[in-house]
């Protein structure tokens, strides 16, 4: 397994050796590619990236607003052109913002652009925030990607 350098962790926090990876704050308005920080709540978006054999997973979670979650997919886009692997997985249930239609239909539209060189984009989103705004808007535009509620149905279908 692959990993990047791991940020400094915040007082009390501790990451499992299977889940250690970078970890990136999001701001829309600077990204500092030399600093790898932790988000500190309510600002911005942190996530980590595992590689496997057949594919990558991100996690995300904090209290995005749109810019800065575009902002993250444009940093995904950018990190996972050099990836050997071109399944990915994006579990976004720690995600607490973008809950409405117009936000789906907008991630759905920026992911069809930026990550046209994966193969396969499996998204995982709490049953409560599902619409499929994203999934449809993103396949309409070539990207093969599915959103659902359950990371091993999500899995299953990453690696068929």
């Amino acid at each position: 397994m692959d990993s990047y350098p791991t940020a400094t962790q915040p007082a009390g926090s501790a990451l499992s050796e299977e889940d250690a990876c970078a970890r990136r704050t999001i701001k829309a308005s600077s990204r500092d590619a030399m600093a790898l920080k932790y988000a500190a709540p309510p600002m911005g978006l942190s996530y980590n990236v595992v590689h496997r054999d057949r594919h990558s997973i991100v996690r995300a979670e904090g209290e995005p607003t749109l810019g800065e979650f575009l902002a993250f997919l444009q940093d995904l886009a950018d990190e996972s052109a050099g990836w050997a692997n071109k399944r990915l997985l994006v579990d976004l249930r720690g995600v607490r913002s973008l809950t409405t239609f117009t936000e789906h239909y907008a991630v759905g539209e920026a992911a069809a652009r930026l990550l046209k060189h994966m193969h396969r984009v499996a998204s995982v989103v709490p049953a409560d925030r599902i619409t499929r705004a994203s999934e449809k808007t993103a396949q309409r535009s070539g990207l093969n990607l599915v959103v659902f509620t359950d990371e091993g149905a999500a899995l299953a279908w990453l690696l068929a």
